[in-house]
């Protein structure tokens, strides 16, 4: 939280574009694995920074990735939500995901 307070302090970034680099920082490296509790993390998370309402059925459609993908171009955690998409399409291709590529 000391990285978006200074940040915004000292005019280096607005809070949000603060708080997105924090999420790909400090919380997204700490999501990871196998459980199908990793891919409802993900969407919620894509959920609450997005003002959004996907739902994790165990399985998401192209055609709601590629929504959800459009999405982020107009967010304002457009770093986070670039990655949360990049770690669910793995986790549904590989059955797993970690942040590292």
């Amino acid at each position: 939280m000391f990285y978006v307070i200074y940040a915004v302090k000292n005019s280096l970034f607005t809070f949000n574009k603060a708080m997105d680099y924090s999420i790909v920082q400090k919380i997204l490296p700490k999501i990871g694995g196998s459980s199908p509790e990793v891919l409802d993390i993900l969407v919620e998370l894509f959920n609450n920074l997005n003002n959004t309402k996907y739902k994790n059925d165990g399985y998401i459609e192209d055609a709601l990735l590629k929504t959800m993908e459009n999405q982020c171009l107009s967010s304002e955690y457009i770093l986070s939500s670039e990655k949360i998409m990049y770690m669910i399409r793995r986790f549904l291709r590989d059955g797993f995901t970690t942040f590292w590529q």
